[in-house]
């Protein structure tokens, strides 16, 4: 199955509401377009710990393998993970998918929303 797209909304400098949320999908998984400074909300809905990951593709010169951006989110609660500027380009944008930033949960107990900064 495809991933799922998480929208960008963009923020503006006279406020911006918050966007409907994007329902996780741990069959698809997620993806983000990955061509600008962002923020994205991650809330997890169940009654206990969950990790949302933020793939991240890139190898060093050498061969080494950058880890994943493993985000741990307590029962019931949010996180905000900024990605922005190099670091989403270099690290985090799948080069054979147009660039999106793929994200992989475990649960579809997530609410997601993204944010453009």
């Amino acid at each position: 199955m495809p991933r799922v797209n998480i929208p960008l909304t963009y923020v503006a400098e006279l406020g911006t509401s918050q966007p409907a949320v994007t329902a996780g999908d741990a069959t698809s998984d997620h993806y983000l377009d990955g061509f600008t400074d962002c923020i994205v909300e991650c809330k997890n809905t169940s009654a206990g710990s969950l990790d949302v990951t933020f793939v991240t593709p890139y190898v060093t010169a050498g061969g080494v393998a950058l880890a994943d951006n493993v985000v741990t989110v307590a029962a019931g609660a949010v996180k905000l993970v900024k990605l922005r500027g190099t670091a989403v380009r270099v690290f985090y944008q799948q080069s054979g998918d147009s660039d999106r930033i793929w994200i992989d949960i475990s649960s579809s107990s997530w609410e997601f929303r993204a944010y453009s900064i």
